[in-house]
């Protein structure tokens, strides 16, 4: 999602500074400068929810089953890089 946003926004250009553009035009790019925040908001959330619920989950379900087997957390799944990806 947050990939996605930033595609958005850099297709959009500077079109805050163009002095040629039309109301439409600028309506229509507000409106897709819009879509890429809520997909940014989204994608916070997420990471948000990965790193407050999933991970904890995670780590019990872990203490509870020590023969289970497992492969060990990826390096990019632990609650600090999720709270850093949130903001």
């Amino acid at each position: 999602m947050s990939n996605l946003a930033r595609s958005v926004v850099a297709s959009l250009g500077a079109y805050e500074r163009e002095r040629g553009i039309s109301d439409v035009e600028r309506k229509a790019k507000d409106e897709k400068l819009n879509f890429a925040v809520t997909l940014l908001c989204r994608a916070s959330g997420l990471f948000s929810h990965i790193g407050e619920h999933v991970l904890l989950d995670w780590d019990k379900h872990r203490a509870e089953n020590p023969t289970a087997t497992d492969v060990g957390r990826p390096p990019d799944l632990s609650r600090e890089v999720n709270a850093a990806l949130a903001k």
